[in-house]
């Protein structure tokens, strides 16, 4: 009988421990304890304590009062409502005033969109901005300097500035490659969005063809010459030209104002 009875408690004692055992556990896995929560590293003074957050640890909130929040007692006209506190219940003081839209600052301070490059070249934004609070309204820098964004790998804006020899002429025009300085090949650098070129002068300008007009060359002979046959001479009472161009554009000869140009006669 007494070795029945020593079993019995034995039993007991030892349910007893593992009941201890299960009941430590569930307190160490529930993250809602207060071993489990690290202390709030909060300057606010908060009279009802502070707020907790979903893992039922507390965060830098305070509590509003019991009841909700207090109805503000202020004689004061505020445009944009009043300010509220570190419990988020209003205080006796105004709201700032937000500005309207995102801030036109430059890229320079913004930063700009994947695959694109902020250029402070081109358009006009300014360094800096802020917002004024009691007007709402956006204060800026007198400047172009903030720059624009613009897309990476597009298109130089500037023309192309090389010459005619890579380019070619509009109908009724020809390239003079001895007229001017012009690069004879540019490329347009897509990162930059700027044009490299050829260091020479080789590129021509376009000049009116003088095949162009359907009236004969009115140059006189000292520019052009004469048949074997005949010779050059400076003719009483009649004028000629010395040199003449073709205008493509109107098909007329454009001439100068002048009467030394001469005729082809018989010797």
């Amino acid at each position: 009988m007494m070795l029945r009875f020593g079993l019995v408690a034995s039993s007991a004692a030892l349910g007893l421990v593992l009941a201890a055992a299960c009941s430590n556990n569930v307190e160490d896995d529930d993250p809602g304890t207060s071993s489990s929560c690290e202390p709030v590293a909060c300057k606010l003074a908060c009279e009802h304590g502070f707020q907790t957050g979903a893992d039922g640890c507390e965060v830098c909130v305070c509590k509003p009062p019991p009841g909700g929040c207090e109805p503000v007692l202020c004689d004061l006209y505020c445009e944009n409502g009043f300010a509220t506190g570190p419990d988020g219940c209003e205080v006796c003081g105004c709201a700032p005033f937000g500005c309207e839209g995102p801030s036109p600052v430059g890229c320079i301070e913004t930063g700009c969109p994947p695959q694109t490059l902020c250029d402070t070249a081109r358009g006009c934004a300014p360094s800096s901005c802020s917002c004024e609070s009691d007007s709402g309204a956006w204060v800026c820098t007198d400047d172009c300097g903030g720059g624009v964004c613009v897309a990476a790998g597009g298109e130089c804006f500037d023309p192309d500035p090389s010459g005619c020899k890579s380019k070619g002429c509009s109908p009724g025009q020809i390239c003079d490659d001895q007229l001017g300085c012009f690069p004879s090949g540019c490329e347009c650098d897509s990162i930059s969005g700027e044009w490299g070129c050829t260091a020479d002068c080789g590129g021509g300008v376009c000049v009116p063809d003088p095949t162009g007009c359907s009236e004969p060359d009115p140059t006189g002979c000292m520019e052009t010459g004469c048949p074997l046959d005949q010779v050059c001479m400076l003719t009483s009472g009649l004028c000629v030209p010395s040199w003449c161009m073709c205008d493509a554009q109107t098909g007329t000869w454009s001439c100068t104002d002048d009467c030394g140009g001469g005729k082809c006669v018989d010797p």
